[in-house]
């Protein structure tokens, strides 16, 4: 399966000739709101769904999720991409940025970060709305079934805080708000092992946003490289082309958007 990530050619840059991709904290995104909108989307389908749970674990979840909507920060590391390639709604995100869209194997991605210290959650993200009951219950019952669930609030379970954060990634990574439903977004959600990689931080307008680097012991399993509607695309082209020859990527496909926009 292919999965596209949209990025400018620093992006591209460090990607192809450092074999890295960059994982922001979730909390730090673009979407303020969407660190709580999936626990709301829970509690919501909880109250909905009461004969489902019984009254005492109905009770420890709801104190647990509103405990965690009032932390700061959450240690998952999100890369995002989206399921489309060549779309016009990316492409406007970067504007006259020389945006480009890399396209990965998913499987290949996957097997070539999976000893990158961080645990590793993937999957299609879901647009819900905080009433679509049904809809977030799938997505509780894909991420933490019920019997997840109460291992995750049984007093002296050694392992409850694993399944505590197998819920939270399913919830605050994977639901976002109905209205960006045209991302079609997938996502690579890393949460630290005891030997994880540091965390970096950049400066951008909204002030300092972590995030850790994960590095490839291999070349990186990108399919092609489709340059956004730009001016100068020739020679563009012509640059990334040397980069991906000069890099090992000589079977790498460069070509152009098909979208008519001028940016």
């Amino acid at each position: 399966m292919s999965i596209y990530h949209y990025t400018d050619l620093h992006g591209l840059l460090g990607i192809v000739s450092k074999s890295e991709l960059w994982a922001t904290n979730i909390y730090f995104l673009n979407d303020r709101l969407e660190f709580r909108h999936g626990l709301k989307c829970y509690l919501n389908a909880l109250a909905f769904y009461r004969d489902r749970v019984t009254p005492e674990l109905r009770g420890k979840v709801t104190e647990f999720i509103n405990l965690m909507q009032d932390v700061s920060v959450l240690p998952f590391y999100s890369i995002s991409f989206s399921k489309v390639g060549d779309q016009l709604s990316q492409w406007r995100g970067y504007g006259k940025e020389n945006g480009v869209c890399i396209e990965f194997d998913e499987d290949y991605l996957h097997a070539a970060l999976k000893d990158c210290g961080y645990y590793i959650q993937r999957g299609e993200v879901d647009y819900l709305g905080e009433n679509n009951h049904e809809e977030i219950w799938k997505v509780i019952e894909r991420f933490s079934p019920i019997e997840h669930l109460e291992l995750a609030f049984t007093d002296g379970n050694r392992n409850a805080n694993v399944h505590r954060a197998m819920l939270l990634r399913g919830l605050v990574a994977f639901i976002k708000h109905e209205g960006f439903s045209e991302e079609r977004e997938y996502r690579f959600v890393f949460t630290s092992k005891d030997n994880a990689p540091a965390v970096n931080f950049r400066v951008t307008h909204n002030g300092y946003i972590p995030y850790v680097i994960f590095k490839a012991k291999e070349k990186l399993p990108i399919k092609s490289v489709c340059i956004g509607p730009v001016k100068e695309k020739e020679q563009i082209k012509k640059g990334i082309r040397f980069l991906l020859d000069s890099s090992g990527y000589q079977h790498v496909a460069v070509n152009f958007s098909n979208v008519p926009y001028r940016g």
